[in-house]
């Protein structure tokens, strides 16, 4: 866990320096916004807890990125931003509530006053109840003082007077600690949003400026390796309590390609070997005596990918289809407690960031762009592990037209 919440701390710093750095040239133009979100926790497990209206009260600070980068360019000068957040989970006394804190990257789309955008970000948040044996033994969404707080938020906003706009819109909110800690169902909050934003200088929020154009490339499919290192107690379940901490190891091979400025979409394998699944056979004899135990320990999927990539720093979704799981499917056939039938089998997906040592390619030359990510990986929308990989990716020559 200590390791979650570094790993998101320094993320958030990084995400922070990097994304709010303006030229002196151009005015900064800052947004503060304060949302209502209101819903319900989708009940995706037999002992989930009962629960009514739940509810966030959202601070958001943002910055509209209208510098010099070219990445800013890139997305139609985005805006960066910071949200801090409480929660209630429509259960005060086993749910408790939670203060969030997540770094985020607005997309936007103008219609003469009217912006639609949608936002995502990935941060870390701390909850006042989680599951405790002795004084909240019911709390099996959240097992763990902190967890990840991931968000994704769709709105349209208006003007109400020169510097006032309000905003309307819907947004999901997802809690869990990636599975290293048990019990951890994780919640899943889907909501309406309203709120008003005031911003310092409204005329330059939609200020159209006369980018150069740059010199299209022949864009080529890439190629790219990292390797894998992940951590969980024993996936899927909600007990036993402080069981054994299982590490994850595995391989990735890919190919990408550029198919917008900043954006990259990806095909590609993974390959994974869990040391919870050779300890699981070896114990419970899952498989007939005689069967070769660290063959049924292994996992391929075959994945879809897709980055949106702002400077150095790059949001990263992935939707795979497992390809061999003979330890998921023998056990989804003998387990009643929890059951996710074909979307647990045969579905494995990903979200996290990517963290590139280098922005800059050469077009002339072959250029390797070492990277580090973090991510949650998840089976049926149920977290699996927490991952961390290290590679690169080796983008080929482009041929100028």
């Amino acid at each position: 866990m200590k390791r979650l919440i570094t790993s998101c701390l320094l993320f958030i710093c990084y995400f922070v320096s990097e994304s709010f750095a303006q030229t002196d040239s151009i005015p900064n133009v800052s947004e503060l916004e304060l949302n209502g979100h209101v819903g319900r926790l989708v009940k995706i497990h037999g002992e989930y807890p009962e629960n009514d209206i739940s509810s966030l009260i959202e601070f958001h600070i943002a910055q509209n990125l209208n510098g010099k980068k070219s990445w800013h360019n890139d997305f139609k000068k985005p805006s960066a931003g910071l949200s801090l957040l409480h929660a209630q989970f429509g259960n005060q006394d086993i749910l408790g509530q939670a203060l969030g804190i997540i770094p985020t990257m607005r997309f936007e789309n103008w219609r003469n006053k009217t912006r639609w955008s949608w936002r995502a970000g990935l941060g870390i948040a701390g909850f006042n109840k989680p599951y405790d044996a002795v004084d909240n033994p019911r709390n099996l969404v959240i097992g763990s003082r902190f967890t990840n707080m991931t968000m994704l938020r769709i709105e349209m906003s208006k003007p109400l007077s020169k510097k006032m706009r309000y905003n309307i819109g819907l947004s999901y909110t997802h809690c869990s600690d990636a599975h290293i800690a048990v019990p951890n169902i994780g919640a899943n909050l889907i909501s309406i949003t309203a709120g008003i934003s005031f911003c310092n200088q409204p005329e330059m929020l939609n200020t159209k400026k006369a980018f150069t154009k740059p010199q299209r490339a022949h864009e080529k499919w890439d190629a790219g390796a990292h390797f894998i290192f992940g951590m969980h107690e024993f996936q899927g379940t909600i007990r036993p309590v402080d069981g054994t901490m299982y590490f994850v190891y595995g391989e990735n091979l890919h190919v990408s390609k550029k198919i917008r400025p900043g954006r990259n979409f990806s095909m590609g394998l993974n390959h994974q070997y869990y040391t919870s699944y050779h300890d699981y056979i070896l114990s419970q004899e899952l498989f007939p005596p005689g069967t070769k135990i660290r063959n049924k320990s292994h996992n391929i999927v075959a994945y879809l990918g897709y980055e949106w990539q702002y400077g150095r720093t790059a949001l990263l979704l992935e939707a795979g289809l497992n390809l061999y799981n003979p330890f998921i499917s023998e056990i989804n056939k003998v387990w009643d407690l929890p059951k996710h039938g074909l979307l647990y089998v045969y579905t494995a997906n990903k979200i996290g960031y990517r963290f590139y040592f280098t922005y800059k390619e050469n077009p002339n030359a072959v250029t390797f762009k070492p990277y580090i990510s973090i991510a949650v990986k998840t089976n049926g929308g149920t977290a699996d592990f927490l991952e961390f990989a290290i590679g690169t990716k080796i983008i080929r020559a482009k041929i100028r037209s």
